[in-house]
């Protein structure tokens, strides 16, 4: 597996570099987990999608991220959708949100998120609401804010607004807030959070899948805003993987969405945007964001680090 790992990431590296992407190419290579306290203005979080199944899979993620956080201090999470399945219900939100992530809740990291395609499931039920209040998103699912004096700003969507082309009222409010907001921004390090990936190399959702259609009109729609306005990193889940897209239009596209279950055989390396991934483990990303560099460290359940760089 580490030759086969090598192997790829060194026939990848040189369009990479090119376009600010610095990867590990192998175990003894792997970028060290950063320690103690921040520097000034740099932002440690940590990422996860699709994690509220309140099985034993969330448990094991929320426990390593929890151990992680002793050593790298990072004080944000952010939920990449798909928090509560099945539905967003808010019975369900005690032992598919509060309890595995009650030593989080108790230490007072801070969370945000987005809501995913099971979240609104429920919206009639309150869940969606709910989770406006959870993730302190105000009266709409959509929000930004601004960490590191600045130097990094969250942008959060809710991307099922944008998956058929025939966009409603509310898709349309909601790119026009977002067109304001990256246009307002000043960050170096503008960072988009939403749930259906604009790239994705996965069977299930992605590339060459049934819903292509849906990951194209969210790309369509989206994808114009970001190029415009300088957003250089992506964070999505809706795909049961973890994935490091190729580099689109300059930007830095991941897929987390293994917090809680995994779809093993589901990525497929042949896409076209593909880059490195897996479908066979269970896991988080971590981010430290500082000045000209991003790090960033894809963690499974058990500590490990699968995958690694540096974006500039």
């Amino acid at each position: 597996m580490k030759d086969f790992r090598s192997r790829i990431l060194r026939k990848t590296a040189p369009l990479a570099a090119v376009l600010g992407l610095l990867v590990c190419a192998a175990a003894a290579q792997t970028l060290p987990l950063p320690s103690g306290p921040p520097i000034a203005n740099e932002v440690r979080f940590a990422a996860l999608g699709d994690s509220g199944n309140g099985n034993d899979g969330q448990l094991a993620v929320a426990r390593q991220m929890f151990a992680v956080q002793q050593n790298t201090k990072f004080d944000l999470i952010v939920f990449l959708g798909d928090n509560i399945y099945n539905s967003g219900s808010p019975g369900d939100f005690g032992r598919k949100f509060t309890l595995p992530y009650r030593q989080f809740i108790e230490n007072g990291t801070e969370m945000r998120g987005v809501v995913g395609n099971h979240d609104v499931r429920g919206e009639a039920d309150g869940g969606v609401l709910l989770q406006q209040m959870m993730f302190q998103m105000g009266t709409r699912p959509y929000f930004a804010f601004a960490r590191g004096g600045g130097q990094v700003e969250f942008f959060g969507i809710d991307s099922n607004a944008f998956i058929t082309p025939n966009l409603s009222q509310n898709a349309r409010d909601q790119l026009q807030w977002l067109d304001r907001e990256l246009g307002g921004s000043r960050a170096k390090w503008k960072i988009l959070l939403l749930h259906h990936p604009l790239y994705s190399s996965a069977k299930k959702h992605g590339w060459n899948s049934r819903d292509q259609g849906e990951m194209e009109s969210v790309r369509n729609a989206i994808e114009p805003l970001l190029e415009r306005h300088g957003v250089k990193i992506v964070l999505a889940g809706h795909d049961h993987v973890y994935e490091r897209v190729k580099p689109q239009k300059g930007i830095f596209h991941f897929v987390s969405g293994t917090g809680s279950e995994t779809r093993v055989g589901d990525i497929q390396s042949n896409s076209p945007f593909y880059g490195f991934g897996s479908d066979r483990e269970l896991g988080f990303m971590l981010f430290s964001a500082a000045n000209d560099r991003v790090n960033f460290w894809a963690i499974n359940a058990q500590g490990g680090v699968v995958d690694s760089g540096t974006l500039r």
